[in-house]
């Protein structure tokens, strides 16, 4: 069972995923691992992320949709959203609080997680 709470961070993660850059305070990274594929692999698997709806128990045990796995050319592909405060030196208190809080965006392969 979800709280309303979950929900809107839910909902956050889910729109900011799909439609990166409408939140305020939210940046998107992308690891050296990822930034050595071509520019065009670098898109597709922006696509997978942005499109990624296999949302399991074992990986999202808060339902809060915000880590997520596929496979690319082979090779294992992680994303995950962390939440910060606004000056990104601390966790953000209340991450349904869109105001207060920094959403960042990680892509990186999984072995360097």
């Amino acid at each position: 069972m979800t709280t309303p709470k979950t929900e809107a961070i839910r909902n956050l993660n889910d729109q900011y995923r799909r439609y990166w850059k409408v939140l305020p305070n939210s940046h998107v990274v992308m690891t050296e691992g990822i930034l050595r594929f071509s520019e065009e692999d670098q898109k597709s698997i922006a696509k997978k992320v942005q499109n990624f709806d296999q949302f399991e128990d074992e990986s999202d045990p808060y339902r809060e949709h915000d880590f997520g796995s596929f496979r690319h050319r082979d090779r294992k592909i992680f994303w995950k959203i962390e939440y910060y405060n606004c000056s990104l030196r601390g966790s953000a208190e209340d991450p349904s609080d869109v105001f207060h809080t920094a959403r960042v965006l990680t892509i990186m392969l999984a072995e360097e997680y």
